[in-house]
């Protein structure tokens, strides 16, 4: 057994059968690299929101664990591993849209306005996120 098989094993093992995981990783890949240029943007680099950030990212995968041993001990099917990698995957797009929002981006205001009730965040007269210091 090569050392590749291994970790496909193991991976399968951990994770289950839940093709929506490279949509994940890209998203987190994505918002990663975009709250890091955000930070530098607003002067806001910080190594604590960047540990934060990174121990929530890692804590995904944990998430998916518990799932995965919740979809194998009810009927075997990836049916639950894969809500919870949707649910993850739509919780990484918000922060996405967050971001690139605080970047200039043009959102439509019926997403920003959302996304400010959300996170009880400012939103000016023109619809965009307030960056807060």
């Amino acid at each position: 057994m090569n050392s590749t098989q291994l970790m496909q094993d193991l991976a399968g093992f951990l994770f289950g059968d839940v093709p929506m995981m490279k949509y994940l990783l890209l998203a987190i890949v994505v918002d990663l690299i975009l709250g890091f240029v955000k930070g530098v943007k607003t002067s806001s680099m910080k190594s604590t929101f960047a540990h934060l950030g990174f121990t929530k990212k890692f804590s995904y995968f944990g998430v998916i664990i518990v799932a995965n041993i919740i979809s194998q001990l009810s009927d075997g099917s990836a049916w639950f591993s894969g809500a919870a990698v949707v649910f993850l995957i739509a919780y990484e797009l918000v922060s996405i849209i967050e971001n690139a929002a605080l970047l200039g981006a043009p959102i439509p205001n019926f997403i920003t306005d959302r996304l400010a009730v959300m996170k009880d965040t400012p939103v000016d007269k023109d619809g965009k996120i307030k960056i807060e210091k």
